[in-house]
Formats: C-alpha cells, structure tokens, sequence
C-alpha cells in the first residue's frame, strides 16, 4: 500500500484514521479490560508505523504536486 501513487485525499483519510486507532489503543491501555490492554501492546507499534508511512506518503505527494 505505501508505495502506491494515492492521491492527497487518500493519505489524510489514511493518517485521520492511524490517529484514531492510536487515541483507541491509548484508551484501552487506561481501560480495565485485560485481554484488550493485552492486544494494545500488538497493534499499538503496527499503527505507528502505519501513522509513519502515511506521513511520508503525503509529504512524497506534496512535493511531486510542488514539483509539476
């Protein structure tokens, strides 16, 4: 998926929803529940990076857009 040529539109929605998985783990990490802090330790690292690669995604689409 990173090293498609998506629109601006495609990369925003992308880091919008990163963002929210990230708030959703961090909430479940305050949370009670065991089994979900348990899985926060797994997805939490996964979207970060996924948070990571969008961004560069953008800034990469930025610049070409710049550049034309």
């Amino acid at each position: 998926m990173f090293d498609q040529d998506y629109s601006k539109r495609v990369w925003i929605i992308s880091i919008i929803m990163a963002i929210g998985a990230i708030i959703m783990d961090i909430a479940l990490l305050m949370g009670e529940d065991g089994i979900m802090k348990d899985t926060v330790w797994m997805t939490l690292p996964l979207t970060v990076y996924i948070l990571y690669k969008c961004v560069q995604g953008l800034i990469k689409k930025i610049k070409e857009e710049k550049g034309e």
